[in-house]
């Protein structure tokens, strides 16, 4: 009999996909059906709509960046809004993560007020679990970290991007410190991943694995790949996207039609899942089970299309895996 469970999606990208509502109406009804305790979307799930930006005190500097942004801004607000209405007909709580896409056209005030964080980073008890949210939309500027905000992170080299703040590492180690329960850390970007994880990864693997003996699991996603690995004793896994595998403009396919893509600028730069991912966490007195989901890629698979073998030892793939995580 399991503690308590959850259900976890990331990415699902509503500013690119065209059918991101039909996907959530199927991740909301695995959900219900589930009867899981709560939700935890990892991020990139889209940015606010037009309406509620338009009532943030920053809202004329969000309309100007969405009509600059065009490509990444559709305006879809119709869309956002049933995705809304979607996670909050599941009836139980949803615990959010910032990603870097959720900053196109606005800042992370807006962001935690449109999710209903109570900050960038946070903790959050379910079930005698203390889970651990953090913050890895940082950007290394001129000898310090400043916030993502309003698409400012394209101005940048990739090797100044994902960071983690100081205080976001003293704050780790004393909610690690200062409480007994078991934890699980959530974060947008990966913390282990040594090719496209958060810079400062030995600095937050020292933090973690000095309390390995209650971290049970550390989950991101941003990577669009499914993957588990182990580092300082911890796993660490990958959630793989809700709708796609990133391929670019390099090894653009138009696989629905050119109407579509026309009116979804960024489809063709997706190899997007047949159905969407997402998966069933378990939480039990001595392992965490993992039900994911499987499907197919639409057309040809990032392989066929020679896309380069990824550096992170994780292939594409159109699942979530299922898996077992035992304590001890």
């Amino acid at each position: 009999m399991s503690q308590t469970s959850f259900l976890v999606f990331t990415d699902l990208h509503a500013d690119i996909m065209h059918d991101a509502v039909a996907r959530m109406q199927r991740i909301s009804t695995a959900a219900l059906e589930a009867d899981v305790d709560f939700v935890v979307q990892l991020g990139d799930l889209m940015y606010p709509d037009r309406a509620f930006l338009e009532r943030q005190d920053t809202g004329r500097k969000s309309i100007a960046c969405m009509q600059k942004k065009k490509p990444w801004s559709m305006n879809r607000d119709d869309e956002k809004l049933s995705i809304l209405q979607l996670l909050s007909g599941i009836g139980k709580p949803v615990y959010s993560v910032i990603g870097n896409h959720d900053l196109h056209v606005c800042d992370k005030t807006a962001v935690c007020r449109y999710w209903n964080m109570p900050a960038p980073y946070y903790a959050f008890v379910e079930k005698g679990y203390r889970f651990l949210v953090l913050d890895t939309n940082l950007i290394w500027d001129h000898g310090c970290t400043i916030d993502m905000a309003f698409g400012n992170h394209s101005g940048y080299d990739e090797e100044y991007l994902r960071y983690l703040s100081e205080d976001q590492r003293i704050w780790l180690d004393r909610e690690l410190t200062g409480s007994d329960e078991p934890c699980i850390v959530l974060s947008h970007v990966s913390l282990a991943d040594p090719v496209s994880g958060i810079h400062e990864r030995e600095k937050v693997l020292s933090v973690l694995g000095r309390h390995r003996d209650r971290v049970r699991l550390v989950m991101n996603g941003h990577g669009h790949v499914d993957g588990l690995r182990y580092e300082a004793g911890i796993p660490f896994w990958d959630v793989n996207s809700a709708s796609y595998h990133f391929t670019g403009t390099k090894y653009a396919c138009t696989r629905y039609s050119e109407k579509l893509c026309a009116a979804y600028p960024k489809l063709s730069g997706t190899a997007p899942y047949y159905d969407p991912l997402y998966a069933i966490v378990e939480l039990l007195d001595d392992r965490i089970r993992i039900h994911g989901t499987h499907s197919v890629f639409v057309g040809p698979t990032p392989q066929e299309l020679g896309l380069p073998e990824t550096e992170n030892d994780y292939e594409p793939c159109a699942e979530i895996r299922d898996r077992e995580i035992l304590f001890g």
